[in-house]
């Protein structure tokens, strides 16, 4: 090899066989702001919080210590935070659609959003209509029925999907202006959450206690 790369030779890497490159967004796409009222807290925050942790402190503490003092505001000082969230969030939306309308390609977790093939009036949406849609259904409570017998526990012995607790168009809102809409249809899920007999409003109440901590909203609501 070595006489090969002194002769002039290039060593390729073979790239795995089917894996497609990672896109990258372009720098004039806007970036969607997180967290809800505790991530603008965090944001605020961080280097306060930094420098008042011990030398060598493990980046983990910084989000613990800052989860405590969050905890501790006042619901006013919190709905500050909050309404920061919600404005950044309707700036973020209206910045998408004027780079969205100026040609730009949306990229998200390394992949472009496919818009639907020209062509096609077959009125079948492409993949990320298709989340659109699953989650239009979860809204509605519109979900599959779960099968009988043995096809109940799927391929492999797999169990069947759990009918998840039913959440409304107002918990569903809620949740999304916290950005906690993935973490409370985690925990919708959970079947000792949905044997608990709790409400949406309940998992909703319980994420914003635990700043969107779905493990530790679980606890709550099962009083362990």
């Amino acid at each position: 090899l070595e006489k090969f790369k002194a002769g002039g030779g290039e060593v390729t890497r073979k790239s795995k066989r089917g894996k497609e490159p990672r896109a990258k967004p372009s720098p004039d796409q806007p970036k969607k702001p997180a967290g809800g009222a505790y991530g603008r807290f965090l944001a605020e925050k961080r280097e306060e919080i930094k420098g008042s942790l011990p030398a060598g402190h493990k980046i983990t503490d910084v989000a613990k210590k800052a989860g405590e003092l969050f905890k501790a505001l006042s619901e006013e000082d919190k709905k500050k935070y909050q309404d920061a969230f919600e404005k950044a969030m309707s700036e973020y939306k209206e910045a998408l659609e004027k780079f969205k309308a100026g040609g730009g390609e949306v990229v998200r977790g390394g992949k472009a959003a496919k818009a639907p093939k020209d062509g096609d009036d077959s009125g079948k949406p492409g993949k990320p209509e298709n989340k659109r849609l699953s989650k239009m259904a979860m809204k509605t409570g519109k979900a599959k029925a779960a099968p009988k017998g043995k096809a109940a526990a799927g391929k492999r012995g797999r169990p069947a999907d759990v009918q998840g607790i039913h959440l409304s168009e107002t918990d569903l809102k809620k949740a999304r202006d916290l950005g906690y809409e993935s973490q409370i249809q985690n925990l919708s899920k959970r079947p000792e959450v949905v044997d608990s007999g709790k409400k949406g409003a309940d998992l909703l109440a319980a994420l914003k206690d635990s700043n969107g901590l779905v493990n530790a909203a679980k606890r709550a609501l099962l009083g362990a």
